[in-house]
């Protein structure tokens, strides 16, 4: 038995879809009122009304109509014109007599080119409404529908703006809102799939459904489309219980609807009302003949609208009604499918009546059916999240191209190499060495060089002296003494005074830095001149103020 269902349950399946896809009747059903609308309101002339005296002014997009004449705005534009030269106007005369008809006839052109666009793309979008029926909707399905109640609107709007300002104030006519409101029925309609995801309900998170987790035998008629609540039937030996679940958290929360004892139950019935589906384009045809009769004859047809409107959408709910008969009376339960778990919901509702009559007879509550068609359904959704799982596993392996940014680590090290590059003055300070034993031993004439700072000047003549190189060649003997060449010339000013060269050298070795220093004891020198200035009288008297 179990094979032969399964079978039928496959091949069932896409007939539901395609006889329940609400998102794609609701598109359709849009689309084909705002070809009707857009094609009734761009052939009229009723766009602007004005009622003068007893005659009615009905003035459209290509023509003006007076009572019962009719006349083109581009044919009023050349008669005047022809009359206007004929009595001899000059250019600016007729624009001012005639533009108006010029400037209609310009603005119902430009506007009709928008209209007429938006009605052939909607035109377009009915086949891919229609296609959406299989459930392969495409992105053309939501272009195309955008896309031409888009251009209605534009063509309105841009009508509307070029209109030559007048004396009198017309009317806005049904046509023009028959326009609107195709515009707005082509963008609804393109988000038919939108409306589709709001009908289905919230998408499923757990692979099972809420259950009452009683020992009680459980036949579930509806459960959501997220699973989180059910309507159940429960039944063991001593009781019949209708029961609403709902998942909070972990734990479910069971609402008694009904409960009776067995031997209470006398039976039910299950009324399905497919007469909604056998019409339903009886429902749609009558929302949109409502629609329009409510602007063009009288808003006593909005009647008809609603009535018309309200049966499409019992129809797209699909309701079936429920009753269970006790000896207090009878229950009734309406179940339908919106936002439901509708594969589960379809399968209960075929086999409920053979299930409430087994229980007439005294058996048991037969859920094998359902539990079997949940299973399947929670191994899908397993099935489906291992395979997203997976995919999500194989996403990170194109992660290792962002790699180039190690790219700009070596910039900073190359920053760093300048640093290096303007220390070759640390080499001399490899000479710094200098600090060699036999200077301490010239030490204490290192005092003497303070005086001799002002005989700075007279070590020109004293360079004709060379015998104190050769002294240095034997300090010079470590490789480094390569670097000593240069400070010869310096040593030179110094041949009288042996100890202090080694000094001498090493501080231009060593003042790189303290060469700042210098300039202080000049400032100090400098001071003194200025107190030998001062006659005896004057310093006689600063000594006198200070003993005073």
């Amino acid at each position: 038995m179990g094979e032969e269902d399964q079978p039928d349950q496959s091949s069932s399946a896409p007939a539901v879809i395609l006889a329940r896809n609400a998102g794609a009747q609701i598109g359709l059903a849009l689309v084909v009122m705002g070809l009707v609308l857009a094609t009734i309101g761009v052939l009229s002339d009723a766009w602007l009304v004005e009622r003068v005296g007893e005659t009615d002014v009905e003035g459209g997009l290509f023509s003006t109509t007076v009572g019962n004449e009719t006349q083109n705005h581009g044919d009023l534009y050349s008669n005047c014109t022809k009359m206007m030269d004929g009595l001899g106007a000059n250019e600016s005369s007729i624009e001012d007599v005639c533009g108006t008809l010029k400037s209609l006839h310009n603005a119902g052109f430009i506007g009709s080119i928008f209209i007429w666009s938006g009605i052939a793309t909607l035109f377009v979008a009915s086949f891919f409404q229609i296609k959406s029926f299989t459930g392969n909707r495409s992105r053309l399905t939501t272009i195309t529908s955008l896309l031409g109640g888009g251009l209605i609107g534009i063509g309105v709007i841009t009508w509307y703006l070029m209109l030559p300002e007048t004396t009198n104030n017309p009317d806005l006519g049904y046509a023009l809102w028959f326009c609107v409101t195709a515009s707005s029925f082509g963008i609804i309609a393109g988000y038919s799939g939108t409306l589709q995801s709001l009908l289905d309900g919230p998408p499923r998170m757990r692979a099972n459904g809420v259950r009452s987790g009683t020992d009680m035998g459980e036949f579930v008629l509806k459960e959501s489309s997220c699973g989180d609540n059910t309507l159940s039937i429960l039944c063991d030996d001593d009781l019949i219980r209708v029961v609403k679940i709902e998942r909070r958290g972990a734990i479910p929360s069971v609402s008694d609807l009904l409960a009776t004892r067995r031997d209470a139950y006398t039976g039910f019935s299950h009324q399905r009302m497919d007469w909604l589906d056998d019409m339903r384009g009886i429902w749609w045809v009558l929302a949109g003949a409502g629609l329009i009769s409510t602007f063009a004859i009288s808003p006593l047809f909005s009647l008809v609208f609603i009535i018309g409107s309200l049966l499409a959408l019992a129809q797209l709910m699909d309701p079936e009604r429920f009753v269970i008969s006790t000896n207090s009376g009878d229950h009734s339960f309406m179940i339908n499918r919106w936002r439901s778990n509708r594969e589960l919901t379809n399968l209960s509702m075929d086999l409920v009546d053979e299930a409430m009559i087994a229980v007439l007879r005294g058996e048991d509550l037969d859920t094998d059916k359902i539990d079997n068609r949940a299973g399947l359904i929670a191994e899908r959704f397993r099935t489906n999240a291992e395979e997203e799982q997976k995919e999500l596993a194989k996403a990170p392996e194109p992660k290792p191209e962002p790699q180039p940014e190690p790219v700009a680590v070596p910039a900073p090290a190359q920053v760093a190499a300048p640093t290096p590059a303007s220390e070759p003055a640390p080499p001399p300070a490899a000479v710094a060495p200098v600090a060699i034993p036999p200077p301490p031993a010239a030490a204490p004439a290192v005092q003497p060089p303070p005086p001799t700072v002002a005989p700075v000047a007279t070590p020109p003549p004293s360079p004709v002296t060379l015998p104190p190189p050769p002294t240095l060649p034997p300090i010079a003997a470590p490789p480094a003494s390569t670097m000593m060449p240069p400070p010869p010339p310096m040593a030179q000013g110094l041949p009288a005074m042996m100890p202090p060269p080694p000094p001498t050298m090493a501080q231009p070795m060593m003042t790189p830095t303290p060469a700042v220093l210098p300039p202080p004891p000049p400032m100090v020198v400098q001071a003194g001149p200025r107190e030998e200035n001062l006659s005896t009288d004057e310093k006689d008297g600063l000594m006198g103020d200070l003993m005073d």
